[in-house]
């Protein structure tokens, strides 16, 4: 079609369960205004339906087999340790560098996984995880333009200031990042830009702590947010296309499901209690203790790290995928670091795990605890599925998950807790887009191929999303047909080193979020 401008608005988390009944309420007038005259749908997911892979996906067109990010940690080779990921590990062009291989300029802002930020034709600003002292903003020079413009505009949740339970302290943090982050939006909006992306994770965010108080506290946040979209909605041009996603969508939750335990009540895992690593019993002194007061209480401080661990030597199965954990590994010899099982033994093992997973229950409420268990090669495809679990899962919506290793299987959530489901929002609004229709069946690697056909652009063979033509005029498709080229996708591995300091400013970010235990 003739080449216009794409401004794609990410919600993340969003689901029409909250925004249908706020819409008919007349709570949320700009989001309407969007869906009287848009095509809307449901927007599927990937399996885990969770921040890294799905905004991954949304940003690459490709399943996480071909673009390499499964969670927000992979494992060391040949190690257990957890590496924080970040830019450089995503492994599949995304669509703002195939338009800029075709001259078009992007303005890309806080879409999660891009930190450190690529060299855009534009602007781009990290989102999460990104440390405040980085180099989170391209150009650099950027920076300091807002800065005299704007004042501080940089703003991310204090990761020490979330450790606060109080209600106020977490909304004030919201609040005052939202509002930040918004005038830095629409300062750019004034820039030339062919694609425009902003991505507000608050609601994600406040969704995760505050679901048991859905009018109170939810409803005014989406609330303003509508104003936000009115005021996007009147600075856009006519001929622009308005399109408005979530990466996954929301709803309750009332236990969690420790899955080691479960393991080792199977018998694929044992489990035994350990001392803290070399390096807290090094940092603790245990191996240069001086006599006097203080040796007691070295001991005492290194007794408070005893914790249970895995018996790697007996162990078939485990899970140390961070804190979704919605995959099995099997202890694999010459592939996990203490492997056990031997190759010809793989296919036998994964399938009694995968035969156990699908007739888990939990007794006490009566009910199966897994919807859907696949093998990694059932639903990934491409290199880097080998970096995936052998097995894969998605549990009832009424639990979410955890890798952690302790006596139960099972625990009770807090009222009010809630957690991720499969379907997130679409809308799509402007010239060209049938208006007040509903589709069905997309997917959110759909969104990457559909934005390049808008901007008038190929769309690559290899992409594994499709153009929504469903929500297409028929008129536009017969004067415009898709164009598909092979055009290759791969990036080779980047070097990019984050420092100590700033991985451990990351990763408490993360845990002030609900991210990581």
């Amino acid at each position: 079609m003739n080449p216009t401008r794409v401004f794609v608005i990410g919600l993340d988390g969003a689901t029409f369960d909250l925004l249908d009944p706020w819409i008919g309420e007349g709570r949320l007038p700009h989001f309407k205004r969007m869906m009287e005259n848009s095509t809307y749908s449901r927007l599927e997911s990937t399996i885990p339906p969770i921040t890294p892979p799905a905004w991954t996906s949304f940003m690459t067109g490709v399943n996480p087999g071909k673009h390499g990010i499964l969670d927000f940690f992979t494992l060391k080779e040949n190690s257990f340790e957890k590496v924080l990921v970040n830019s450089s590990h995503v492994r599949s062009k995304r669509f703002w560098d195939l338009a800029r291989e075709k001259g078009k300029k992007s303005i890309i802002l806080y879409v999660p996984l891009t930190y450190p930020p690529q060299k855009v034709e534009g602007v781009m600003i990290s989102g999460i995880p990104a440390p405040t002292h980085g180099e989170f903003i391209y150009p650099k020079e950027m920076g300091g333009e807002l800065e005299e413009k704007l004042g501080r505009w940089w703003a991310e949740p204090d990761g020490d200031k979330l450790k606060d339970l109080r209600e106020e302290t977490f909304l004030s943090e919201f609040y005052q990042t939202l509002e930040t982050r918004f005038k830095v939006a629409n300062y750019l909006m004034t820039k030339e830009w062919d694609i425009f992306v902003f991505v507000i994770m608050e609601t994600d965010w406040m969704q995760h702590f505050m679901w048991g108080e859905k009018d109170r506290c939810l409803l005014p946040l989406y609330m303003k947010i509508d104003g936000m979209i009115g005021h996007f909605m009147e600075l856009l041009k006519e001929e622009d296309v308005l399109l408005m996603m979530s990466d996954h969508g929301f709803g309750p939750i009332q236990k969690t499901f420790y899955l080691n335990p479960w393991l080792r009540e199977k018998g694929f895992l044992v489990s035994k209690r350990e001392w803290g690593s070399s390096k807290e019993k090094q940092d603790m002194g245990i191996f240069h203790l001086q006599k006097g007061p203080s040796l007691v209480r070295k001991i005492k401080q290194l007794i408070g790290k005893k914790r249970v661990g895995v018996h790697w030597g007996k162990a078939q199965a485990y899970s140390i995928n961070g804190l979704y954990s919605h995959g099995v590994r099997i202890n694999l010899r010459g592939r996990e670091p203490e492997g056990i099982v031997i190759p010809e033994e793989y296919d036998q093992v994964r399938n009694r795990v995968m035969e156990a997973l699908k007739l888990a229950m939990d007794e006490q409420e009566g009910r199966r605890v897994i919807e859907q268990v696949f093998r990694r090669e059932d639903i990934y495809r491409g290199p880097y599925m080998r970096n995936a679990p052998d097995v894969i899962f998605v549990p009832n919506c009424e639990y979410k998950l955890s890798d952690r290793i302790g006596d139960k299987i099972f625990k009770k959530n807090k009222p009010g807790g809630s957690f991720h489901r499969p379907e997130g929002i679409l809308i799509l609004r402007g010239p060209g887009i049938k208006k007040g229709k509903k589709i069905m069946g997309a997917h959110i690697m759909d969104i990457a191929p559909t934005l390049l056909y808008l901007l008038g652009l190929p769309v690559p063979k290899d992409f594994d999303g499709k153009v929504l033509t469903e929500a297409l005029e028929p008129e536009v498709l017969k004067a415009y047909p898709i164009r598909t080229e092979d055009i290759p996708l791969e990036i080779e591995a980047a070097e990019f080193v984050i420092t100590e300091a700033e991985e451990k400013e990351m990763r408490k970010k993360l845990q002030g979020l609900g991210y990581m235990d």
